[in-house]
């Protein structure tokens, strides 16, 4: 969708910002997953999320406006993630990959997070609490007794990834049936003044 097309946000029934991997990075985590046991609920395609799951957006053309302005002036930086975790979450199992600490990332996550503040409401739990912990969603909601199955294919295929994000995607999920990409955001698009 063109970044001048008005959004349609009734068409979605959540939003995020994330960063993207590389077309090679992407390829990679398409192969692992279907090694994993399959998602439970719609998946993005690698992505590390830079502003949490939000819903009832009171104007969803603001919130657009806002993640340009806090993306034009962060700058890119590369994300390298590899420690992978399998986790229990009520009645489904959930894995990823988490990322490195990586300073302008987080400055943008906490930019992203005050700008769209009484915008919309999060729920993203760590989001809430102050707390950013990015990561690689490699599948989730897939049923526990699969959780074994999935820890031995990431010990065997050991895998880390590492890819240099210049742009932010304002993505929603359309119906609840699948995510897509609304609008892209360059990163560091505002030159600073030299006087």
């Amino acid at each position: 969708m063109s970044n001048d097309a008005r959004i349609n946000a009734a068409a979605f029934d959540r939003f995020a910002a994330v960063a993207f991997g590389t077309p090679d990075v992407l390829a990679a985590i398409e192969s692992l997953r279907r090694a994993l046991p399959p998602s439970g609920r719609p998946i993005l395609p690698g992505h590390v999320t830079v502003k949490g799951t939000f819903v009832d957006p009171l104007d969803l053309e603001e919130i657009a406006r806002r993640i340009a302005a806090c993306c034009a002036v962060s700058e890119p930086f590369t994300v390298t993630a590899g420690h992978w975790q399998v986790r229990v979450d009520g009645d489904w199992s959930n894995c990823w990959l988490e990322a490195d600490d990586c300073p302008p990332m987080t400055r943008l996550h906490e930019a992203l997070v005050s700008a769209l503040s009484g915008l919309c409401t999060t729920t993203y739990v760590g989001e809430a609490e102050g707390t950013f912990v990015p990561h690689l969603t490699l599948a989730q909601q897939f049923p526990l007794a699969s959780a074994d199955a999935a820890r031995d294919i990431l010990t065997a295929a050991s895998p880390q990834f590492t890819f240099r994000v210049s742009a932010i995607a304002l993505v929603g999920r359309r119906g609840g049936t699948a995510w897509e990409t609304i609008r892209s955001y360059p990163l560091g698009t505002t030159v600073a003044s030299l006087d």
